[in-house]
């Protein structure tokens, strides 16, 4: 079985080597990236049904996860979501 799964993270370099290192794991059929949380979430209702897994950066250009996931509760998408961060 094959997953998709949506990536909001605003450092590009670490959107790329997350979209890579999981398309080499050969696990995902699809992706969708985005590069902040405002545009994430102008899309999430239309993927979520398509998407299996959300992977959110803790520390978006434009928002927080706390306010992203509250969006999400918000609007009764109930996909899994994966917080991570790369702030050091």
């Amino acid at each position: 079985m094959k997953y998709n799964l949506a990536i909001a993270e605003d450092d590009v370099l670490i959107l790329e080597l997350l979209i890579g290192f999981l398309r080499s794991s050969e696990k995902f059929e699809q992706i969708f990236a985005f590069n902040n949380g405002g545009s994430f979430l102008n899309q999430v209702e239309s993927i979520q049904d398509s998407i299996n897994v959300i992977l959110l950066d803790y520390r978006l250009g434009d928002t927080t996860a706390e306010s992203v996931l509250s969006s999400l509760e918000s609007k009764k998408i109930k996909v899994p979501v994966i917080i991570l961060t790369s702030f050091y």
